[in-house]
């Protein structure tokens, strides 16, 4: 069985690849931290791989992300972030 990852570029307190419940969930709750919300606006798919356009918006800024969603018998599997690395590090800070 593949354990569920969530991949973030860059160099904040939030990037990094994460594997398994507790690690996904808790860079999930870090981001909740700092009222993080996304406002999905386009959805492109490919069988399992979905693209997700987004807007996210985190500590009193915003930016465009891509996020990649790979399922695999209807659940993620893979979840990675193309996302605004220098408003990540503003808001959350650096490793």
């Amino acid at each position: 069985m593949r354990r569920k990852t969530h991949g973030s570029p860059g160099n904040s307190t939030v990037s990094g690849t994460f594997r398994g419940k507790a690690e996904v969930g808790a860079i999930w709750m870090k981001l909740a931290e700092k009222s993080t919300t996304t406002t999905p606006e386009r959805f492109l798919g490919d069988d399992d791989v979905v693209v997700v356009l987004t807007r996210v918006a985190a500590g009193g800024e915003s930016a465009d992300e891509a996020d990649v969603l790979t399922f695999r018998d209807g659940k993620v599997v893979k979840f990675q972030s193309a996302a605004d690395t220098a408003m990540l590090e503003r808001v959350f800070g650096t490793k």
